[in-house]
């Protein structure tokens, strides 16, 4: 431990850089991934397409079982196509992929929870589509928005790690540097603080759902 404290001193500028990389593509991908799956979610939940939604859930299912290592993988080899194989832009839509699941299933089952008895009032009340996703569908369907999120971000946090395989700057680039070398110093340098931010990640989403969500989770 007295060698990790001081590697970690010595190199605090460099393990800072690579956790704010590591957390900003965490926090990206899983925004892109939001900006798809919800509104995927929302026209899904709308009677002219909602005989779709298995399948469209059966398609997302399989991105999700996919190794995390081989799906970037995939996505590396289809960005190599485009001249791009390695770096950010084939991690970033690995973990686009792998976060969808969790985003469009809680998207889907809170949306289609809110009842159609409110939906009809909100109907008779002359409120049009969007107005009746914004001020109703959404505020009622925000508990599994939200768990979904936490999921999504807390599993990235450590797919993320994988992106280093393919040059993506990120704490994963000391993990590979250190099972490269047999270096267990900068293997735990990279490990450590990847494992401390899933956590500190998860602690905050489950204060926020708690803060936001009192009854729900005393319910839990």
């Amino acid at each position: 431990m007295n060698a990790l404290a001081g590697w970690i001193s010595e190199n605090s500028g460099l393990l800072l850089r690579l956790s704010l990389l590591h957390l900003g593509l965490v926090a990206m991908s899983v925004f892109l991934a939001a900006a798809v799956a919800v509104p995927l979610a929302v026209a899904l939940t709308r009677p002219r397409w909602q005989r779709y939604a298995r399948n469209v859930l059966d398609v997302v299912n399989v991105l999700q079982t996919v190794p995390g290592l081989a799906l970037i993988g995939f996505a590396s080899a289809l960005w190599a196509w485009l001249g791009e194989g390695i770096g950010w832009w084939p991690a970033l839509t690995a973990l686009v992929a792998y976060a969808l699941l969790p985003l469009f299933s809680n998207a889907l089952t809170g949306i289609g929870q809110v009842p159609s008895a409110v939906r009809r009032s909100a109907e008779a009340l002359g409120l049009a589509e969007r107005q009746i996703w914004w001020q109703v569908e959404l505020p009622l369907s925000w508990p599994a928005l939200l768990a979904g999120l936490r999921t999504a971000v807390v599993f990235n946090v450590g797919t993320a790690a994988l992106a280093a395989a393919i040059g993506a700057d990120c704490l994963g680039t000391l993990i590979f540097q250190g099972i490269a070398t047999g270096n267990t110093t900068l293997l735990l340098a990279g490990a450590l603080p990847t494992a401390l931010m899933a956590l500190l990640l998860e602690l905050l989403f489950a204060l926020l759902q708690k803060r936001l969500f009192p009854r729900r989770m005393a319910a839990r």
